[in-house]
C-alpha cells in the first residue's frame, strides 16, 4: 500500500511537470491545474484515516475530469493515464463494495466529458478513440481487479498452508507422544502380568501350605497312631484320597471360595477333623453375635476365609511342634465392636520359669503366613508365650 502511493506521487510529480509545461496555460487555467495536480499528489498523505478513504479515492477521480476539462488538448494521454493509479488503489485497498461504486462514478465521469467533446463535433477519429478509451479502462479495471484477487487468494493459501504445516507438525509431535505412551504402557502391561504372575505363585505356595500341607500333616499323625493302633489305618487311606483330592482342587483354583459355608460351621468342622486326627481336647468358645463387617477394601467373606486360614494354621502348628493335651479356642465380639479370636495350647515346656511374655521373633513359614494374612484384612496378630500356655490373639477393627 505504502509502495504504491509513492509511486503514484512520483509519477504525477512527473507527469503535472509535463503537462504545465506543454499546456502553456494561462492565469485562471493555470492555477486550477497546478491546484489540482497539487491534490493528488498531496492526497495519498492523508490516506490514513480508513473511513474516509474511499470519498478520498472519488475526490481524485472528480479532480482528474476537471483537469481533463481544463486541457487544450482534446484527448489528453497524459491525464487519461493518471486513473490507472487510482484503480490500482481501489482494488487493492478498498472493500468489493467501494470498487463497485468507484468505478461506476469514474465511468460516469469520462462518459460525461466524452459528452463535452462531443459538442465540438464527432468524427470518425474521435468515436474510435473515446471506444479505445472505455476499452483501455474497461479491460485495466478487469485486470487489476483479477490481480487483486489472485494475490489475495494466494496469500490466504499461504497462511492455510503454513496452518496445515503446523498442524501437521503438531500431529506429528502428539503421535510421537501417542508413540512413547503406548511403548509405557506395554511395558507397564508386562511389569502387569510379571506381578499378576509372582502373586499366583503366592497365592498358590500360601494355599498349599494351608490347605495341602495340613492334610499331610494330619495323615502322618494319622500313620503313627496306625502302628499302635493298626485298625486306624483304613482311616488313614481315607485322609491320603482327601489330601490328593485337595491338592488337585487347590492347583485348578489357586483360591477356594469364600463363602462356600457359614463360618461358624467350618469352625466347628474343622474342630472336630482336629481332634479326630490328633485326639488332643478343644474347649470353644463362641460368642453368638460373633460376625464380620466388611468395607470397602475388605469384604466380609474375605475376612472369614482368612481367619478360618489362621485359624487351620494355628491348630495345625500346635499338632506339629507342640505336646499339647489341650486347645482352648475363643471367638469373642468386644463392646467397641472389634472382632477377637484367640487360639491357646499347653504344649509350652518351661525350663527357666519365665513370665508371661510377647514373643516377637517368630520366623517359621506358618507364624508368616498368618501375620501376612492378618494384615490383609486390616487385623493384627500377637502372639504370647507363658509357659505351659502358648496364645496367638488376632484382633480386627470393626467396620462401618
Amino acid at each position: 500500500m505504502k509502495q504504491l502511493l509513492m509511486i503514484r506521487s512520483v509519477v504525477f510529480i512527473i507527469v503535472g511537470l509535463i503537462i504545465i509545461q506543454f499546456e502553456a496555460a494561462q492565469e485562471t487555467r493555470l492555477l486550477i491545474m497546478i491546484g489540482g495536480l497539487t491534490w493528488l499528489v498531496i492526497s495519498p498523505l492523508i490516506r490514513k484515516i480508513k473511513s474516509l478513504r474511499g470519498v478520498l479515492i472519488i475526490l481524485d477521480l472528480m479532480v482528474i475530469v476537471v483537469l481533463l476539462g481544463q486541457s487544450r488538448f482534446m484527448m489528453n494521454y497524459l491525464i487519461l493515464l493518471m486513473p490507472f493509479f487510482v484503480f490500482a488503489e481501489i482494488v487493492f485497498c478498498l472493500k468489493n463494495e467501494w470498487q463497485v461504486v468507484t468505478g461506476l462514478i469514474f465511468l460516469g465521469m469520462i462518459s460525461y466529458y466524452f459528452y463535452r467533446v462531443a459538442q465540438y463535433g464527432l468524427n470518425y477519429e474521435k468515436i474510435i478513440q473515446m471506444a479505445f478509451i472505455y476499452g483501455v479502462y474497461t479491460l485495466g479495471f478487469v485486470t487489476l481487479t483479477l490481480l487483486a484477487t489472485y494475490l489475495d487468494v494466494k496469500d490466504k493459501m499461504l497462511e492455510l498452508n503454513d496452518s496445515l504445516t503446523f498442524k501437521n507438525e503438531a500431529l506429528i509431535a502428539v503421535n510421537r507422544e501417542l508413540s512413547e505412551v503406548n511403548m509405557a504402557f506395554e511395558a507397564s502391561q508386562l511389569e502387569v502380568i510379571r506381578l499378576t504372575k509372582i502373586k499366583e505363585r503366592a497365592l498358590l505356595a500360601r494355599d498349599l501350605h494351608d490347605s495341602v500341607g495340613h492334610e499331610l500333616t494330619g495323615l502322618m499323625m494319622l500313620l503313627e497312631m496306625a502302628k499302635r493302633q493298626p485298625d486306624r489305618i483304613e482311616e488313614g487311606i481315607v485322609q491320603a484320597r482327601k489330601t490328593l483330592k485337595m491338592l488337585r482342587e487347590t492347583v485348578s483354583t489357586i483360591e477356594k471360595p469364600l463363602d462356600e459355608e457359614p463360618f461358624r460351621t467350618r469352625i466347628f468342622q474343622r474342630v472336630k477333623q482336629f481332634k479326630a486326627q490328633t485326639d488332643m481336647s478343644v474347649i470353644i468358645q463362641f460368642d453368638d453375635r460373633f460376625e464380620f463387617k466388611g468395607n470397602s477394601k475388605v469384604s466380609s467373606n474375605q475376612m472369614a476365609h482368612e481367619c478360618y486360614a489362621m485359624l487351620t494354621e494355628a491348630l495345625t502348628n500346635i499338632a506339629k511342634h507342640t505336646s499339647a493335651s489341650t486347645v482352648w479356642l475363643n471367638f469373642t465380639l468386644l463392646s467397641s465392636g472389634s472382632w477377637l479370636m484367640k487360639v491357646r495350647n499347653d504344649g509350652v515346656e518351661d525350663h527357666q520359669g519365665r513370665e508371661s511374655s510377647k514373643v516377637t521373633n517368630r520366623k517359621g513359614n506358618g507364624l508368616r503366613f498368618m501375620a501376612n494374612r492378618a494384615k490383609s484384612i486390616g487385623a493384627i496378630c500377637e502372639i504370647f508365650e507363658e509357659a505351659p500356655y502358648f496364645t496367638i490373639v488376632i484382633k480386627g477393627d470393626a467396620y462401618d
